[in-house]
């Protein structure tokens, strides 16, 4: 019984840790959401039903300059004069 109680004293941090791991993989699967929420309704080839979804962080849009001065003389030639 006395060696028995010595093997579980030395292995006794070892068991803590293991407890510890357990426990906290547990808790962050419970934490970690089932489902994303998109507020939104929408099928593809079907209009847009709702007002102007906006991103909420900015992002580029990466254009050579060929690209940008095509579209500017598009628009110079697509718009019509207003005096």
């Amino acid at each position: 019984m006395k060696n028995k109680l010595n093997i579980f004293f030395k292995l006794q941090s070892n068991i803590f840790r293991l407890f510890l791991l357990v426990i906290s993989v547990f808790l962050i699967v419970l934490m970690i959401p089932k489902k994303g929420n998109f507020q939104y309704e929408y099928n593809l080839g079907k209009p847009w039903k709702y007002d102007t979804l906006i991103a909420p962080f900015d992002f580029e849009v990466i254009k050579s300059n060929d690209e940008i001065e095509f579209e500017t003389q598009l628009i110079r030639r697509n718009t019509p004069k207003i005096y």
